[in-house]
This record gives C-alpha cells, structure tokens and sequence, in this order.
C-alpha cells in the first residue's frame, strides 16, 4: 500500500490487532478500530502523505509513512491491516480543501475518551448517555465533520 497514489480527502481505515482495536471493533459491529483523513503536502520538494486523525491525547497530524515503518516510535508497522476509502467519482480542489480546512482547524483539540465511554456504556447497559462536548472529538467524528463541511 505504501507504494499507492494518495489523494486528499481519502479515508485511511484501520483494523487494529491490540485488545483496545478488537474491543472497539466489537461495540462498533466493525471490521474497523480507527479512521483518519489523508493529505498530502510539498516538503522541500518532496511530496510527503500526512494523516489527521483523533487519537489520545489530542487531534494531531503525522507522515501516514509511520504506519507503515515506525508506528508509534517502534520501529515496527501498524499492527493491524490498513484500507483507504475514497469518493469513487473523487472530490474536486474545493471539495477536498473544504475538508482539509475543517481537519486542520481541529488539530490540537482533546481527544474525546469521555464519549468512548459514554458510548460503550450506552451500549452495554443500555443508557442513553449522550455528549455534548463539542471541544474534544473521537476519530469517526473528526472524519464525519470534515465531510460533512
């Protein structure tokens, strides 16, 4: 995968091999543990693929090249498999920039771990807690928001 065309606004899906991966894969009836947004930007020339995406401790940006050589600083893969998402006819420049637009402007916001909660909660016991914590976002929200837009 890492020798693919990436274009901004494709989905990066994740389905993770860690027991926090296959928990959250089970309370979502998903193959999938975690979602970000794909962009790319000239560095010194060079294209380089960044990733936006929710994790704790707060929204940030990373070269997507981590999750296939040194994720999280191990030196190692992601542990998982990986998938891309894209709008099958594409999202032309303003689409894409409106998207990047509303991404960026979240980057450095709390990450929501509250709502994760809340959610598995709502799940387990059937409460119907909602969030209305508009600050901080998990990762299909970050997404969700940005399509939208």
């Amino acid at each position: 995968m890492d020798r693919m065309v990436y274009n901004n606004g494709d989905i990066l899906f994740c389905s993770g091999a860690s027991g926090i991966s296959e928990q959250i894969k089970k309370f979502t009836n998903s193959i999938y543990s975690h979602v970000g947004l794909i962009f790319n930007h000239t560095v010194n020339g060079c294209r380089v693929t960044y990733v936006i995406e929710a994790i704790q401790p707060y929204i940030s940006i990373i070269p997507l090249d981590q999750y296939f050589n040194n994720y999280k600083q191990s030196g190692k893969p992601y542990p998982g498999k990986l998938y891309i998402g894209r709008v099958a006819d594409g999202l032309n420049l303003d689409q894409s920039g409106k998207i990047f637009d509303l991404a960026l402007s979240c980057v450095g916001k709390g990450y929501d771990s509250e709502s994760i909660v809340k959610q598995a909660l709502n799940k387990v016991l059937g409460l119907d807690l909602h969030d209305s914590n508009s600050h901080r976002l998990i990762c299909s929200e970050l997404v969700g928001l940005a399509y939208r837009r």
